[in-house]
């Protein structure tokens, strides 16, 4: 069939429409966001960092957005409750969930119903936080973390940490024994005071916890602090130096962020991290965050992806060098 010049140019231009159209979907999407109240979703009780932080960002955003930002506590199951919640919601921005490093053992330790790669949106890191190694303070078997080494070296199996399983400090007291080349016990126990109580009462050696809630007990003088698990050492731990300086090249921190389910418009995610950069350029969260001894700052939502995939293959990599079986 012999199309006419006519012809082709009515179908030529309501094609190169269609085009136009689409290209301005995602800038579309985003006009009117957000809708309706934004849900930020916390995997733990209320109280914890990531709840308090989820408050801070929640309060701000809506300012920011002057849209209700409600924080939604959905605990259960070391967070997975919650990160499935999130992935099976409607992919259009309005529900939200805050993460911390858990997120990425999990895929390490335990099976999931959820992919944390592929079925979350990154938004943006908020901050990461180095852990502190702490002692009991009159215990004078190591006054250093390489007294502490040389130690568990000579005494294998009979220093003990707590920690519960699957968390943040199991997994770094684990890479210690790995890249120190010793072999400390973990005992499982519940997160928070119990495991502090644990080390002042004596019936455990040793527990890698955040600065935040340790720093009360290193001023009042019961626990001693002996190594930061940052390269460089930290301000709210003064003098106190990185593990790296007795064993090259070990590193954890923990963190928090801000993902979506995935399938959100490229536009809203632009948007989410833009919002998030503005909260975080704010003096008095720069200085809330520095408290907690954090790096604050927004991480572009491929460099944050990046970051997840890294830390996931990176405590893999450490349950099959320790033969640490799955949950």
């Amino acid at each position: 069939m012999l199309w006419n010049r006519s012809f082709f140019d009515a179908v030529f231009g309501r094609v190169m429409c269609a085009v136009a159209a689409c290209a301005l979907c995602a800038p579309a999407a985003a006009q009117g966001y957000p809708e309706k109240p934004i849900k930020l979703i916390v995997g733990f009780a209320p109280g914890g960092s990531i709840d308090v932080a989820a408050r801070i960002m929640a309060q701000k955003m809506s300012e920011g957005f002057g849209r209700s930002v409600i924080v939604e506590n959905r605990s259960g199951a070391g967070g997975v409750i919650a990160s499935s919640y999130v992935a099976k919601a409607e992919p259009d921005g309005h529900t939200l969930l805050l993460i911390g490093g858990y997120f990425t053992i999990q895929p390490a330790f335990q099976k999931l119903p959820f992919d944390p790669v592929q079925d979350f949106s990154f938004i943006s890191m908020l901050a990461r936080f180095p852990l502190v190694m702490l002692v009991r303070t009159d215990d004078r078997r190591f006054g250093t973390l390489a007294e502490f080494i040389a130690y568990a070296r000579r005494n294998p199996g009979k220093i003990n940490f707590p920690a519960a399983v699957g968390s943040i400090h199991h997994f770094t007291g684990e890479m210690l024994n790995a890249m120190a080349g010793i072999d400390m016990t973990t005992v499982p126990s519940r997160s928070g005071a119990d495991l502090m109580t644990e080390v002042i009462s004596g019936r455990q050696d040793m527990l890698f916890n955040d600065i935040l809630t340790s720093n009360p007990h290193i001023r009042a003088g019961t626990v001693r602090p002996i190594a930061v698990t940052s390269p460089q050492s930290s301000p709210l731990v003064p003098n106190v130096p990185p593990v790296a300086q007795s064993v090259p090249g070990f590193e954890v921190r923990t963190y928090i962020g801000m993902v979506a389910p995935a399938g959100i418009p490229s536009a809203i995610v632009e948007q989410l991290h833009r919002e998030v950069g503005r909260i975080l350029d704010l003096p008095d969260i720069r200085q809330r965050f520095g408290e907690w001894g954090g790096d604050t700052g927004p991480v572009s939502p491929e460099d944050m992806r990046r970051f997840v995939i890294g830390e996931i293959a990176k405590w893999q990599r450490l349950m099959k060098e320790r033969k640490m079986e799955m949950k």
